[in-house]
């Protein structure tokens, strides 16, 4: 019996849509106009991101990561790994906005 290789081609803001990179120019403006990243304009908004993006519900949201920051060292490796995930998305997107 031969077992086939399966090669990922999804995952995780693998590919930044349109609208995921329109979500995050807004969230921007809204906290360059004075809104707080805890208003919850800005998080429902943060959450339609994380939707588009494809994360999961334990990813931390992209509005609270920096995008040069690395991941806390009270987490433990498993979610260390999501954290520079969403860290490498952050930066990915501050590039195409």
């Amino acid at each position: 019996m031969s077992r086939r290789k399966r090669t990922p081609i999804g995952g995780p803001g693998r590919n930044i849509s349109p609208r995921a990179v329109e979500l995050w120019r807004q969230c921007r403006e809204m906290v360059q106009r004075g809104c707080s990243e805890d208003d919850r304009s800005v998080r429902d908004l943060a959450g339609e991101l994380h939707r588009e993006l494809g994360l999961r519900p334990w990813h931390p949201l992209v509005v609270d990561v920096a995008a040069d920051g690395e991941a806390p060292d009270y987490l433990p490796p498993s979610n260390q790994r999501d954290w520079l995930t969403v860290i490498e998305i952050r930066g990915r997107l501050e590039e195409v906005a």
